[in-house]
């Protein structure tokens, strides 16, 4: 904020001091070359800032500053990712359960998501119930989860 403020103070003199000059100058062909002076002055003024900054800090503080917001992003989407595998997990477990008590057979289902091209997808079932064939053909032609990843509560006896 300070490097701001001196620039501006700096304009501000320079303006100053080339308005009392210009208005002390008599008319004529000396004036028209104190003019141009002055104006390459205030130019030179203006972009001192440019040409004093330290451009490799400055690149350094950028790369500084692009890392830690890729990093931010690479949070962001992990959470998603999970909020979005949480999502589909409760869903397709309800959605499951529902199937389930159409086929008249109660019971509750847990499913495991695996990433696809970066999109999660039911890939295992575990039910709390003994293995039911009906309802093991509808998680395989509806959801795609094959037999070896349905997982079925023993019979104990």
């Amino acid at each position: 904020m300070t490097i701001l403020k001196n620039w501006l103070v700096g304009v501000i003199v320079a303006c100053a001091v080339l308005s009392v000059c210009y208005a002390a100058l008599p008319k004529g062909k000396f004036r028209t070359i104190v003019r141009c002076s002055g104006g390459l002055v205030l130019l030179l003024v203006l972009i001192r800032p440019l040409v004093q900054t330290d451009w490799a800090e400055l690149l350094h503080v950028w790369d500084n500053w692009q890392a830690e917001l890729d990093l931010e992003n690479e949070k962001y989407s992990e959470r998603q990712n999970a909020e979005l595998t949480t999502i589909i997990a409760e869903k397709t477990a309800a959605y499951i359960e529902e199937k389930a008590a159409s086929l008249g057979v109660v019971c509750h289902a847990q499913i495991d998501c695996e990433q696809r091209d970066g999109v999660p997808f039911p890939t295992a079932v575990t039910v709390d119930i003994p293995y039911d064939t009906r309802l093991s053909e509808l998680l395989e032609t509806e959801l795609g989860i094959g037999r070896e990843s349905q997982h079925w509560q023993e019979v104990t006896v």
